[in-house]
């Protein structure tokens, strides 16, 4: 892992900044209704872990178990916690996190897509139904 992720993942521990960034605790969030404001709140925190910039193979001799309970892990800890973890602890369980969570928010956005799309037909065909 290069020095500029490891920087990136520290920064997601740093809440007190007030520069618009994505943190961890926003990563932590669901996405809620579909709607357009949720749809760019996802689409938000999608480019700040792809911005992390983790290597595409960092996680090819875990299995998918040991990702989710990494991810589980920070899940459901503080960030207290997580800054007390060892650094290669802390990184680990840090980048399965976004590394389960990038999967997750790409098939939440599908999913809120879909759902607008749907709500969007539903609403012309009734707009077509009254009028004509």
């Amino acid at each position: 892992m290069t020095l500029e992720t490891q920087e990136n993942l520290e920064a997601l521990l740093n809440e007190n900044s007030s520069s618009g960034n994505i943190h961890l605790s926003d990563l932590k969030s669901e996405a809620g209704a579909a709607t357009l404001e949720n749809v760019l709140s996802e689409i938000s925190k999608l480019e700040r872990i792809r911005a992390l910039s983790l290597p595409s193979d960092l996680f090819s001799d875990f299995s998918r178990k040991r990702i989710l309970w990494c991810k589980q892990r920070i899940a459901v800890e503080d960030l207290s916690e997580i800054r007390r973890h060892p650094a290669a602890v802390r990184y680990t369980l840090l980048s399965a996190f976004c590394y389960q969570r990038e999967q997750e928010i790409t098939d939440t956005l599908i999913e809120l897509l879909i759902t607008l799309i749907h709500k969007i037909g539903a609403r012309a065909k009734r707009i077509v139904e009254k009028y004509c």
